[in-house]
C-alpha cells in the first residue's frame, strides 16, 4: 500500500516509520505511479487548481484524491477522478473504501 500526506498530518516521520513497519510505505504529497498499465496519481487533494490541473492534462488515467471526505467519482475525457471517501466515516457519517481492478479499469465501493 502506498499513501500521501494530507494537510493535517503533523508526525509525518512517525507516520513514515508504522506504515514501513507494516511493509507500506507514506511518500511526500504527491505520487505518480503505473500499475499494468496504468497510469495513476494520488495525491490528498487540498490544492484544488493542482488536482483540476492534473485531469486537464489527461496524463493520467486515474486520478485518486481525498481531503473533501466524501465520495465522488468524475470522468474527464480519459482521466476518472475517484474520491473514496472517509474511512472512519467521522465527517461523512459513511465509512467506506474503494478498490480499483486494474484490468476492467472499474471501481468497487465497500461500506465498512
Amino acid at each position: 500500500m502506498i499513501g500521501v500526506f494530507g494537510n493535517n498530518d503533523a508526525e509525518r516521520e512517525l507516520l513514515k516509520t508504522k506504515f514501513e513497519s507494516l511493509g507500506h510505505e507514506v511518500r511526500s504529497r504527491f505520487v505518480s505511479l503505473e500499475v499494468d498499465k496504468v497510469r495513476i496519481g494520488l495525491l490528498h487533494g487540498d490544492e484544488e487548481n493542482l488536482l483540476e490541473d492534473l485531469a486537464r492534462s489527461q496524463s493520467y488515467d486515474l486520478i485518486i484524491s481525498g481531503h473533501t471526505h466524501s465520495l465522488s467519482k468524475l470522468q474527464k475525457d480519459r482521466t476518472v477522478c475517484f474520491n473514496p471517501g472517509e474511512i472512519c466515516g467521522y465527517l461523512s457519517g459513511r465509512a467506506t473504501i474503494a478498490t480499483f481492478d486494474t484490468s476492467t479499469r472499474t471501481i468497487e465501493i465497500f461500506d465498512i
